[in-house]
């Protein structure tokens, strides 16, 4: 392997170890609106099964 290329792969790998991070701190943002909404929700959701 080349100089060249060895650096170009490890750009990638850490341009890729990156944007995991980044999409793991969304996720986790993502997780805890929603957690607050479905907990806010819960009940509504409960009064629709029983109206069935």
């Amino acid at each position: 392997m080349t100089s060249r290329r060895r650096k170009t792969e490890e750009r990638k790998k850490r341009r890729l170890k990156e944007l995991d991070e980044t999409q793991l701190q969304s996720r986790k943002k993502l997780n805890e609106i929603n957690g607050g909404l479905r907990q806010e929700e819960d009940p509504a959701f409960l009064v629709k099964k029983t109206d069935k």
